[in-house]
């Protein structure tokens, strides 16, 4: 029960920081924000980006190491794998970064469409 418990507590935290950078690469990712003017267009704004994405990814490499050392030792003591959502977690870990950074993308993608769109309707009504 006890290297559920821990385990658990690491997998908490880890999503916890998967959701602290999602939130923070949504804005973070978005080259948009080269071209705007004022404070998230200079350069003391990315260094500080830098610096965010920097810590956020070293906990996750922490968080990470402890999960798949205790991960592999459930499996070796007790035959035992870590589901998330019914997904094998070492396999979670290994793709999350990517997926979210490929959903990221999507959203603003389609976030561009409409915005076309409704400009292309407003357009049309003028016309």
């Amino acid at each position: 029960m006890e290297a559920w418990e821990s385990i658990a507590q690491l997998i908490v935290r880890r999503e916890k920081f998967i959701n602290d950078l999602e939130n923070f690469e949504r804005t973070a990712s978005d080259a948009n924000r080269f071209f705007e003017s004022g404070k998230m267009g200079n350069s003391k704004m990315r260094l500080s980006e830098s610096r965010r994405r920097t810590y956020l990814y070293n906990q996750l490499s922490i968080l990470e190491k402890q999960i798949t050392e205790q991960f592999n030792e459930m499996q070796r003591k007790f035959r035992d794998t870590v589901t998330y959502n019914g997904r094998n977690y070492l396999d979670k870990m290994q793709f999350d970064k990517l997926e979210m950074l490929h959903y990221l993308q999507e959203e603003r993608r389609l976030n561009y469409l409409h915005s076309f769109t409704k400009l292309d309707s407003t357009f049309n009504k003028i016309l």
